[in-house]
């Protein structure tokens, strides 16, 4: 979104807090929670702005496609179309006639960089492949010249961002090969990845790369449970994650390790979850991020006998929180004593 904005300010368009002539809400509808509060976003908008012009993109705009007035929306732009949003806007003009894979001057020091979209894993609780399609990439050199470009706008940090950034087409290790190469002081940070798209490849490339690259992995992990990843459609054990992680620890000095992980999946029994809990305790994770399961439409996992009561998910969150926060804070505690090299942001 941030090259659209660009191109709208670059054609006398100004952004404003009050009086409004168009409003552009991306919205996600991953969880059922975001997809609430994006409806009662939208509506609650229309309702204080009625003759303001409110443009829903993102996965609702998938969800909700030819009933926009549902929400409150005067125009659908779907996932497909986003990078062509002012182009469907103004359809006449020249604003948004550009490449997209650019960006805004900058308003902060780190950038996000997008190389990837879409998903055809089909886990049996995931929404995302039917509302972002199959996989594609940008090509190599196109990620490169857009990541050359952000370094010339000033930013020091680009995260490497995407719905599976692991399944990016010529593989992520030759691309982080051709980007660290680049003449310039800079860190890559990589966004979420599967379990299975950490290769030996990948954790040497980071290994090796001078600080080039955030010795920082977000593994979608989503269970300590074999059981659970097997009903959950994951292509990997518990074990396997495992040993992917102590695979990390040894390889790469001073790593970070986090997980998101889905608590109250159907059928899943308290040794089930207790099973989680140990598991991720015993791999110390550096941070986590909790979500209760959420049901949603048209996936396998919604029919599923012993569907977890809500209340008893909420309660295994706030567990699986503390173990998070505690587990975070030991790994603060390292820290303490020692000399790091910070990116300032103000």
């Amino acid at each position: 979104m941030i090259a659209q904005l660009a191109d709208l300010a670059e054609a006398k368009y100004c952004k404003t807090t009050t009086d409004a002539d168009i409003v552009i809400v991306n919205t996600c509808a991953v969880t059922e929670k975001a997809q609430k509060e994006g409806e009662r976003y939208l509506r609650t908008l229309k309702e204080k702005k009625p003759a303001c012009t409110i443009i829903a993109t993102g996965c609702m705009a998938e969800l909700y496609k030819g009933n926009e007035a549902a929400i409150g929306a005067d125009m659908l732009v779907p996932n497909v179309a986003k990078g062509e949003l002012l182009r469907v806007l103004f359809p006449k003009s020249n604003v948004g006639a550009r490449p997209t894979a650019r960006a805004a001057k900058p308003a902060k020091t780190r950038a996000f960089l997008k190389i990837q979209d879409g998903c055809d894993a089909f886990c049996t609780y995931c929404i995302i492949p039917s509302l972002r399609g199959a996989p594609t990439s940008i090509s190599e050199d196109e990620a490169v010249a857009a990541f050359q470009r952000l370094l010339c706008e000033g930013y020091k940090e680009i995260v490497l961002t995407g719905i599976h950034i692991g399944l990016y087409e010529s593989g992520l290790d030759k691309l982080l090969a051709r980007l660290i190469a680049l003449d310039g002081e800079f860190r890559i940070r990589l966004s979420s990845l599967y379990v299975t798209e950490i290769t030996d490849e990948l954790i040497q490339i980071v290994a090796r790369s001078n600080g080039k690259i955030a010795p920082h992995f977000h593994i979608s992990l989503q269970s300590g449970s074999t059981e659970i990843l097997r009903r959950m459609g994951r292509k990997y054990s518990a074990s396997k994650a495992e040993e992917l992680i102590h695979k990390l620890r040894k390889e790469i000095a001073d790593v970070t390790i986090g997980a998101d992980i889905i608590v109250g999946f159907p059928d899943e029994g308290i040794a089930l979850f207790l099973k989680t809990l140990h598991f991720v305790e015993s791999c110390k994770f550096d941070f986590l991020h909790v979500f209760p399961y959420s049901a949603r439409p048209n996936t396998p996992a919604a029919s599923y006998d012993d569907q977890i009561p809500q209340e008893e998910k909420l309660s295994r969150a706030r567990m699986l929180r503390g173990t998070g926060n505690a587990l975070q804070r030991q790994s603060a505690e390292r820290l303490v004593g020692q000399t790091v090299r910070v990116l300032t942001e103000k």
